[in-house]
């Protein structure tokens, strides 16, 4: 050490026996945290820079009484032997930071479940996604890492530093401009968003509806904070740094709150054109919602009666212990009207089901043919004998060929948009059955009994 060197540090720590004297926290080059010879690095110690002058000495003090920040202006004294900051130099923190309070109430030195001061904290977990200086500080900033799940999907953000934000500073001395952070949620990525010009010098707060003027966040952007840069400015320092929520979101505070639209989610649909009436649904490839018309469909039932009404021929009445219709002459006929079901999904045809037996054997090549005949009516409607007629037939041809007694299933298909004979919504469904002993592929012996019969349909599941 030289004679000058020697007497400049004799000077130093004569005014620092003198209670002290200014400095500010941090090297020149931005190293705040001091690391020994050895790679350890020692909480409790930092450097500074003590001294107003161009060439401040650059010292390592002992700082355990205000928070450790870099160019955090302070007063730094000896005790028992050991350059140590002993307060805020107040008036010039002051200045520092904008008139506000930078200082921390005094608090237990560790912090454990069984301590004085029972926080209890671990791993980053603990601030996802905060925005904070690089170290040593530049214009850029650190966002530390988090998992979250965003379109069904989970993400680990990992602890990135965004690009210098050098070309955002402004060319005038009497504005501020603003940049939004924002994680894009679609591709894990760290976002820089230009904000805008706040009039009336360097360090201007910022104002929701002026910083995000020109901002354009996206459904998938998430906002992390915003940053204030100033002409002339060489580092984003803590006091740069904005991560009020209530920027994007009201007072409600922010997440999502940049999306005022349901359409502007990443995963529904694009609008809301021709869809009056429809409901959402997740789509087929399970990643998103779509509309459609329903939400699917359950097939119900309306059981036919079987009770006496009035018939030409068919006679009710039990068969072998069961009840049943009988048909014992070709042309035998039962008629019956039911109401459309109101849970009816109106777009799917319906099926009729006739469950029924032949009282004699039947051999391959027998046609057993019902003649139907369906129409439908509502008000004002004119009745006729006229409807569609559905084919419910059944051909025994080898090897299916029936005993007598032996139940089978014919079915036939209502056609519910009938270009003549449609089934109506709100009206009633009006069926004629008879049986035809006469068909064009042989005779049936009968006589043939119905045992039970009903129409199957398709309602909406938000119907059940």
């Amino acid at each position: 050490m030289s004679e000058l060197e020697r007497a400049f540090t004799g000077a130093v720590l004569s005014a620092v026996r003198r209670e002290g004297i200014p400095g500010r926290l941090g090297k020149g080059d931005g190293t705040l945290y001091y690391t020994d010879g050895a790679g350890t690095r020692h909480a409790d110690r930092c450097w500074c820079r003590i001294g107003d002058s161009e060439s401040p000495s650059e010292v390592v003090v002992r700082c355990v009484t205000v928070p450790q920040t870099y160019n955090l202006p302070v007063i730094v004294a000896e005790r028992e032997g050991t350059l140590t900051v002993i307060d805020i130099d107040a008036y010039r923190a002051y200045e520092w930071s904008n008139g506000q309070y930078v200082n921390v109430p005094g608090h237990w030195w560790t912090h454990g479940r069984y301590g004085s001061d029972p926080l209890y904290v671990t791993g980053l977990s603990f601030l996802p996604l905060a925005a904070h200086p690089s170290n040593p500080p530049d214009l850029t900033v650190t966002v530390e890492g988090c998992s979250y799940r965003y379109s069904s999907t989970w993400k680990q953000f990992p602890t990135t530093t965004s690009g210098s934000l050098s070309a955002y500073r402004p060319a005038a001395t009497n504005v501020t401009h603003y940049v939004i952070l924002a994680l894009d949620r679609s591709d894990n990525s760290l976002d820089i968003i230009d904000g805008d010009d706040v009039i009336g010098g360097n360090r201007v707060l910022p104002d929701a509806a002026t910083v995000l003027a020109t901002a354009g966040m996206a459904a998938a952007h998430w906002p992390l904070a915003a940053i204030r840069l100033y002409n002339g400015q060489t580092r984003i320092m803590p006091r740069d740094i904005f991560m009020d929520l209530r920027l994007w979101g009201g007072e409600g505070g922010g997440g999502t709150s940049s999306v005022e639209d349901f359409l502007d989610l990443g995963d529904t649909p694009s609008s809301y054109s021709g869809q009056a009436g429809q409901i959402l649904q997740v789509n087929a490839t399970v990643d998103g919602l779509e509309f459609t018309d329903r939400i699917g469909t359950v097939t119900k039932r309306i059981k036919l009666p079987m009770d006496f009404t009035t018939d030409d021929g068919c006679v009710p009445a039990a068969y072998n212990g069961s009840a049943a219709l009988a048909f014992s002459l070709d042309g035998d006929t039962k008629y019956v009207t039911v109401p459309v079901p109101p849970d009816w999904d109106q777009a799917s045809d319906m099926t009729l089901c006739v469950l029924c037996l032949s009282q004699s054997n039947e051999a391959a090549g027998a046609d057993f043919l019902w003649r139907t005949q369906i129409a439908s009516y509502i008000e004002g409607d004119t009745v006729a004998d006229a409807g569609q007629t559905p084919t419910v037939n059944k051909i025994f041809t080898a090897p299916d060929a029936i005993a007598a007694d032996e139940v089978y299933l014919v079915e036939g298909t209502i056609d519910y948009d009938h270009g003549t004979y449609p089934i109506q919504a709100g009206g009633c469904i009006s069926i004629q059955i008879a049986i035809d002993m006469t068909g064009e592929d042989g005779i049936s012996n009968g006589p043939a009994h119905i045992i039970s019969w009903w129409i199957e349909y398709q309602a909406d599941r938000l119907g059940e």
